[in-house]
């Protein structure tokens, strides 16, 4: 079995999310999209992760929880 690499896509705006999955989807990745910070750390202690992708005020916008990624 081949081993997909999975991807945690942080993006709260939906469009680009849309976009950003089915790029990084034809491209082979498992995708795991996440519109929070929250969510995406959950997915983050969840899941093996092999990549975290997002947008700049997702990862770095003042939230404390940005601290624990």
């Amino acid at each position: 079995m081949i081993h997909r690499p999975v991807v945690v896509l942080l993006e709260d705006e939906r469009q680009l999310s849309d976009v950003v999955r089915d790029v990084l989807e034809e491209d082979g990745f498992e995708v795991l999209a996440a519109n929070a910070i929250l969510e995406a750390m959950e997915f983050l202690r969840s899941r093996q992760v092999d990549v975290l992708v997002c947008d700049w005020s997702g990862c770095g916008g003042g939230d404390p929880a940005t601290d624990q990624i």
